[in-house]
């Protein structure tokens, strides 16, 4: 079940946007990306600009910077494993990611704002969930939401992760799961 801040008000509108919800729209409810979303709903050129703002303060992000400035955003799981390496890593990731321009950015962020173009009720493939109860960036209770909506999913969902651990802990896990599929 959506977290409570993202249940359908009556007449099946988004709390965010008014629009109607459609299954799994209440995937941005308890995000950090909330404003971007109302920005991006509300005036569509000055989220470009924003987005165009920000990738260039991204790209001159040190990994130290980061790592500071994410310091509100995470749990103590994930400030953890936040130092040395994977700040290292998350800096080069973002500027690799980023140095093209923002269109990819651009474009997940309406990915994340609107409906998916399928329903999950028909995905006919394998399906691995793994998420941490300590995210702060994506909602457990969308990891739940998504564990009973998908037919067939098998879900991982760990009580003493968060987001970036996933990174850090269970890449190997990931990795034998699909190789068992191949």
């Amino acid at each position: 079940m959506p977290p409570a801040s993202a249940q359908p008000r009556p007449g099946g509108r988004c709390r965010l946007t008014g629009r109607r919800r459609w299954p799994g729209s209440h995937r941005l409810a308890g995000t950090g990306y909330g404003p971007q979303a109302r920005l991006l709903v509300a005036d569509g050129d000055a989220a470009r600009v924003k987005l165009e703002q920000d990738r260039e303060e991204f790209l001159a992000t040190s990994p130290d910077d980061l790592a500071e400035g994410m310091k509100s955003l995470l749990s103590p799981a994930d400030a953890a494993v936040l130092a040395g390496d994977m700040a290292d890593y998350l800096a080069y990731s973002l500027r690799e990611g980023l140095a093209p321009g923002g269109q990819g950015w651009w474009d997940d962020g309406h990915a994340e704002a609107s409906p998916w173009g399928f329903e999950l009720a028909r995905i006919s493939v394998p399906v691995l969930l793994v998420h941490g109860r300590q995210d702060r960036f994506v909602p457990f209770g969308h990891g739940q939401w998504l564990a009973t909506h998908i037919p067939g999913v098998e879900a991982r969902l760990l009580d003493g992760d968060g987001h970036l651990t996933l990174i850090e802990h269970r890449i190997g896990e990931v990795h034998a799961w699909l190789a068992d599929r191949l």
